[in-house]
């Protein structure tokens, strides 16, 4: 038995070391009813944005390629893998409805 707690302990441990940097590379954008905090966010190529809803209501993504994503109230990660500008607008519904536009720029 404490072999088994020994084991599954450093699974615990390796995995955790192994996320670490990862939560550290994510960058985040807030999204409201009325705005996107920050509206232009500029990361390298292969990062991560984790879009959080604090609308209040159901948020959707539109990315100009087409891409549509609802973004959840505890958030919804996208990752970048080419440089380039990336255009999206949000929606929002089911309060106000109200929608703007924001940038995430991959370098």
């Amino acid at each position: 038995m404490k072999t088994f707690v020994a084991v599954v302990l450093a699974g615990v441990v390796a995995v955790a070391g192994i996320g670490v940097p990862r939560a550290w590379a994510e960058s985040t954008i807030v999204l409201s009813r009325d705005d996107s905090t920050p509206r232009t966010l500029s990361i390298k190529s292969g990062g991560d944005v984790r879009f959080i809803n604090s609308t209040g209501g159901k948020a959707q993504l539109w990315f100009q390629d087409g891409l549509r994503l609802f973004v959840e109230p505890g958030g919804s990660r996208v990752q970048f893998d080419r440089a380039g500008s990336y255009d999206y607008s949000v929606h929002v519904s089911e309060t106000k409805a109200g929608a703007h536009n924001g940038e995430v720029v991959v370098d």
